[in-house]
């Protein structure tokens, strides 16, 4: 049963499904800490970093502690950045991790090339996310004009469907 939040728009709901099915390796309808590692090694984490990273991130948005995140939890956790739901969750910090994903270069700014580069390790075919299409979804994101996207900008991305 789809348990999508009301908070979110279907075209969000679509995309954190077509996430989740990537993250989701073996395909089994749970993210568990060995495939995000796995995501955060291609990406050039260093193993006990990753290791560590994942393990965080599963139990930030496992809410039934059953050790692996569900497609209704993550598109919760992800609809809820940025929301009150819980005053004491630090909803920037776990919106940060997922920046710090795709801000491959850790310079602070995601690049059409390097939201390209994950998106391919994701598992997206070359030619359905061209360097292109990719460059379109950061003019759609980019408020400043500068060719990036910065946090701030992911952040209002990520949260402008929460009303």
């Amino acid at each position: 049963m789809d348990k999508t939040p009301q908070n979110i728009s279907d075209s969000f709901a679509t995309h954190f499904r077509q996430v989740f099915k990537q993250l989701d390796t073996d395909g089994d309808g749970k993210i568990s800490s060995h495939e995000l590692s796995e995501l955060l090694l291609s990406l050039g984490y260093e193993k006990s970093e990753a290791i560590e990273e994942a393990e965080e991130l599963v139990r930030c948005m496992d809410s039934n502690g059953d050790g692996f995140v569900e497609l209704d939890q993550f598109i919760h956790s992800l609809s809820n950045c940025g929301g009150k739901e819980d005053e004491d969750y630090d909803y920037d910090n776990d919106l940060m991790d997922v920046f710090s994903v795709f801000d491959v270069d850790k310079n602070g700014f995601i690049s059409d090339k390097e939201l390209h580069q994950v998106l391919i390790r994701l598992g997206c075919d070359e030619h359905e996310c061209s360097i292109q299409d990719c460059r379109k979804m950061i003019d759609g994101v980019d408020q400043d004009g500068d060719g990036f996207v910065d946090f701030q900008e992911f952040r209002a991305m990520m949260t402008k469907s929460m009303g």
